[in-house]
């Protein structure tokens, strides 16, 4: 499966949510929450939310796009991010689509890195929203 991001601004979106699955028989545990078409992992430790992947289903165009993923600064650097990019590329694999996109600021390097290291290639940058 080909992996691609993009390099684009993004708004956060609000929406309300309902709990899908939740998995407590062990810690750490994958909270998911979804919307819709819009779904949030969260990887829970003690009760708190120590990195999520927030993210949307297009089953039209069979791509699955990546808004928005935070790692908590105390537990950064141990492959959260990277566990959550690969969660989100299986269940798009599972779902038998084609591709994963990240929507990302362009001065997200960290962010970047971590997208490459995942196999992703940039191939575009866009403006979105008037910034700037």
């Amino acid at each position: 499966m080909r992996i691609n991001y993009m390099l684009i601004s993004i708004a956060m979106l609000v929406y309300p949510m309902f709990v899908m699955s939740m998995d407590k028989k062990k810690e750490p545990y994958i909270y998911t929450v979804r919307h819709g078409d819009f779904v949030e992992k969260n990887i829970i430790q003690n009760g708190e939310t120590i990195a999520f992947v927030d993210y949307r289903i297009d089953p039209d165009n069979k791509t699955i796009i990546i808004n928005w993923m935070r790692t908590e600064p105390g537990w950064r650097r141990q492959g959260l991010a990277k566990f959550l990019v690969d969660l989100v590329s299986e269940e798009a694999k599972g779902n038998g689509f084609n591709s994963v996109e990240a929507n990302t600021d362009e001065d997200s390097k960290t962010v970047h890195r971590v997208f490459e290291r995942c196999g992703f290639n940039m191939v575009k940058w866009e403006l979105c929203g008037g910034r700037r």
